[in-house]
């Protein structure tokens, strides 16, 4: 299986329905940021993990948008081998502004 490479043009690819959530769960009073993951059959839905200012991070799936139970991301993250680079909250208000109306 090959590893995704997220750009802003793929993130875009994502949708509008699906980056509205996202940045649901980046807005926080700092300046969080996102990483998604690169493995997976396809990237429609892809799980993705937010990271706080203050480092805290949030395992998030992809399909429904909600912390994985026992929030993975506080206990033992995402294999760091399988994420992005991050993107800020800029970059993903500008992907979902390009983004199309799925």
């Amino acid at each position: 299986m090959s590893n995704l490479n997220w750009n802003q043009e793929k993130i875009s690819a994502l949708g509008r329905v699906f980056l509205r959530k996202v940045l649901a769960n980046m807005k926080q009073p700092d300046n969080s940021t996102v990483t998604f993951g690169t493995t997976g059959k396809k990237a429609a839905k892809p799980n993705y993990e937010v990271v706080l200012s203050n480092g805290v991070r949030y395992a998030i799936f992809g399909g429904n948008h909600k912390a994985f139970p026992g929030n993975l991301a506080m206990e033992g993250r995402f294999d760091e081998s399988n994420l992005s680079k991050y993107f800020s909250l800029n970059e993903i208000e500008s992907a979902l502004e390009r983004a199309s109306n799925v």
